[in-house]
């Protein structure tokens, strides 16, 4: 008797027609790839700025080392100088 009660009282099986099935499928599918394809181009657009950004400071760090090269170069001359007239000085004595 408790078996009857039960089975009269369960809810009815949910029942769902195939197109509308297979058009929600289909909504749902359609709107996961949106998203992936809106986050891929928001990455995208975020890499692509952070590179160019880096290529740029890049450039500039180039710019600035060849400075020091220069720079090195211009000192290295004058500590030859330097030292050539050190040794003539020594040498008069």
């Amino acid at each position: 008797m408790t078996y009857l009660l039960i089975a009269a009282h369960a809810a009815p099986p949910i029942t769902i027609e195939l197109p509308t099935a297979v058009s929600t499928a289909a909504w749902v599918i359609t709107a996961l790839l949106t998203g992936i394809g809106i986050l891929s181009g928001v990455v995208a657009y975020f890499l692509r700025r952070e590179l160019k950004s880096n290529d740029a400071a890049h450039r500039e760090l180039t710019g600035d080392v060849k400075t020091v090269e220069s720079d090195v170069k211009k000192l290295l001359a004058g500590q030859g100088r330097i030292e050539g007239a050190l040794n003539a000085l020594l040498s008069q004595r």
